[in-house]
């Protein structure tokens, strides 16, 4: 069942360099997704570095990106940690 977006603006995560969001699952359960900054450089090029800059380009691109998460959750594709799901540049 693919997964439904929050609307939520992106958040960063320190801990991975990624930027994070949240999508909703078939029973409306928060779903933990982040993309790449390899991703984000692949939809704009001369993306500059900055935590708003990579924000504002999950913005503009969110639906191309949460399409892409969706997929990879459809597939049941998660990081080692065994929830998120992660857009990398090879996804898009």
């Amino acid at each position: 069942m693919p997964l439904t977006t929050t609307g939520e603006p992106g958040y960063y995560e320190p801990s991975t360099d990624n930027i994070g969001f949240w999508m909703l699952n078939g029973t409306r359960e928060r779903q933990r997704c982040a993309v790449t900054l390899e991703a984000l450089e692949k939809l704009k090029t001369g993306l500059l570095r900055g935590i708003a800059e990579q924000i504002g380009c999950v913005n503009t691109n969110r639906r191309r990106i949460e399409r892409v998460a969706s997929e990879k959750f459809d597939k049941r594709y998660f990081e080692a940690d065994g929830t998120t799901v992660l857009v990398k540049a090879e996804d898009l």
